[in-house]
């Protein structure tokens, strides 16, 4: 992080100038839109135009995470760790789409039951630790809140576990 701090932040601005690029795009078309009235073809450009710069901020997002965890790996700079991260991820294709899927299942999994069991624990504790249940009309707004805080956080913790297996099968594969 500390030797390739601009090579991050080279990744983060691209991200960012087509994310703002989308922004005044989006801007533009909707106020054709409205100009055009029920023109179809006005809408059709732009659904067009706007499919083809989310499809491009996606690919750039991607190209960003390979890149990240070459980088991570090698310690090259961020364009020849593009480059080479892509390439090493077409060579090894089938491997990383079998890691990737099975990342994303655990994350579900761990997604859905941890914010299901922290939410029971809840329930459970207000029922017969607190005894809050006596007090209150409805425990549904207390649990929502639990089930939604707790999704937020186990989401940013597991994200984590999405990046280290990209970094992982990158070792594996380069070995």
């Amino acid at each position: 992080m500390v030797n390739h701090f601009g090579s991050i932040g080279f990744g983060s601005l691209i991200i960012a100038i087509i994310f703002t690029i989308r922004v005044i795009v989006y801007t533009i078309c909707k106020k054709a839109e409205a100009a055009g009235g029920d023109n179809k073809i006005i809408q059709c450009i732009s659904c067009l135009v706007q499919c083809f710069l989310k499809c491009m901020e996606e690919l750039i997002e991607y190209i960003n995470k390979s890149a990240y965890a070459f980088m991570s790996m090698s310690g090259e700079s961020f364009c020849t760790s593009a480059k080479y991260g892509i390439m090493l991820q077409i060579k090894h294709g089938a491997g990383f789409m079998f890691a990737n899927y099975l990342a994303a299942a655990f994350i579900m999994l761990g997604k859905v039951g941890l914010t299901v069991l922290n939410t029971f624990v809840c329930y459970w504790i207000m029922k017969y630790g607190t005894k809050d249940l006596d007090q209150i009309s409805s425990p549904w707004g207390p649990l929502v809140m639990v089930a939604f805080s707790t999704y937020v956080t186990v989401n940013i913790f597991l994200s984590l576990f999405d990046e280290s297996v990209l970094a992982m099968m990158y070792c594996v594969c380069a070995d």
